[in-house]
């Protein structure tokens, strides 16, 4: 791995689980047959594969993406799959020797049919969240449709880096170098804040769902839990029985959500989570090791779930930095780990893991995304602008995301 922070020129080069795909762009033209429909004056000369009408349904499911390769995650109400198909790899290839094939590789969601209406609700969300966001470090979603068992399939880019908690096992040391540490650190805050500019949560955010490309982009994924942070309860009408009052002043929110978020779908996102009455649920969202105290007591209310998310990539970075989680549980009556660290920063010399960072800058930060009060806790695009991250340089594949 070659890198050097002071540019930005360093660059990650992460070992690849599977062979690198073509994509191709004339995929079934060929030069000979295009020559042949142009020259033949009838269709009488037209074998009958040819005398085919050009307008064709649409391919389905199997036709665009192939076949299973692998299950990758087993869940309650859906599965993770690896789907290939095979594809030639040169259009440019000599027509007298027969083309090489590649496997083109999707990781695909599939969402088995509930009949619970909080679940259906929950998968829509998703799917039309997913669909939504465009951002260099967000996983994307390359297409939604249903398969011939009439499941819905969300179909996204595979990243064959695999995972960030993956890397970190399988380093040398067990952690991560300072240099690839704040590349990848600085990509996930990217990506956070453009969520959170956008009045979406994450709500799951951990090593697992930070996926990496070959060239060291990071992408955030899984947006099973994520959450549209509207004014009040999205889908439910607060003003209900104020008549023409309630709709001008809903009009001129719209408008000033047109004007003010750089998401081109974020009324998209609104109508449909209001379309499905879509309501947060009030529940434990999240891995436990990355909770914040306030999201182990739910019953409690949360301020704000960014506020959660801020938390999360704060542990992110030192575990990457240190090779596991600081704590279990961010409980200070049930977790030792946790206690060490609330008696830490209050003292003159600090939580030892986080002073052995090294540089007060980056301690700062990291003090200040892990504050105790979700009040107090700095924002994500806070982050972004402090001294620490303003002026680290990314590398390209981060910066753009391939």
């Amino acid at each position: 791995m070659t890198r050097s922070c002071q540019t930005s020129q360093h660059h990650h080069q992460i070992d690849s689980r599977e062979p690198k795909q073509a994509s191709p762009i004339f995929h079934g033209f060929t030069l000979p047959t295009i020559l042949k429909r142009c020259w033949l004056s009838t269709p009488d000369d037209l074998n009958p594969l040819e005398r085919c009408p050009l307008l064709l349904p649409p391919p389905s499911f199997t036709e665009k993406y192939g076949s299973c390769q692998k299950i990758l995650h087993y869940g309650t109400h859906s599965s993770v799959r690896l789907y290939t198909r095979p594809v030639i790899s040169s259009p440019a290839f000599p027509t007298t020797r027969k083309p090489p094939l590649v496997l083109q590789r999707h990781v695909v969601k599939i969402f088995r049919p509930s009949s619970s209406p909080s679940v259906v609700t929950s998968q829509r969300f998703e799917q039309a969240l997913s669909s939504a966001i465009s951002h260099p470090n967000v996983c994307r979603t390359l297409d939604v449709l249903l398969n011939e068992r009439g499941e819905m399939c969300q179909v996204m880019d595979y990243c064959s880096g695999g995972d960030l908690s993956m890397l970190i096992t399988m380093s040398p040391q067990r952690s991560l170098d300072v240099c690839t540490a704040n590349c990848f650190f600085k990509q996930i805050v990217r990506a956070v804040a453009f969520l959170h500019e956008n009045n979406i949560a994450h709500c799951d955010l951990k090593t697992e769902n930070i996926l990496l490309t070959p060239n060291g982009a990071v992408k955030v994924a899984d947006f099973g839990r994520a959450q549209w942070l509207g004014t009040g309860k999205v889908g439910m009408n607060s003003s209900e029985g104020q008549g023409g009052e309630s709709e001008q002043r809903e009009g001129e929110e719209e408008d000033r959500l047109c004007r003010s978020q750089s998401l081109c779908q974020s009324l998209f996102l609104r109508r449909a989570a209001q379309g499905s009455c879509y309501s947060p649920p009030r529940k434990v969202l999240g891995s436990i090791a990355y909770l914040p105290p306030e999201g182990l007591c739910p019953q409690q209310g949360m301020p704000d779930r960014r506020a959660g998310d801020v938390w999360a990539i704060g542990l992110i970075y030192m575990a990457m930095r240190c090779g596991r989680p600081l704590w279990r549980r961010a409980s200070e009556d049930e977790d030792g780990g946790y206690r060490s660290y609330l008696d830490g920063r209050q003292q003159i010399g600090g939580y030892f893991p986080i002073e052995e960072l090294g540089e007060v800058r980056c301690r700062n930060v990291i003090y200040a995304m892990l504050h105790p009060d979700p009040c107090r806790r700095i924002r994500a695009a806070d982050v972004l602008r402090s001294e620490w991250l303003y002026n680290m340089r990314l590398c390209e594949a981060g910066e753009m995301g391939f």
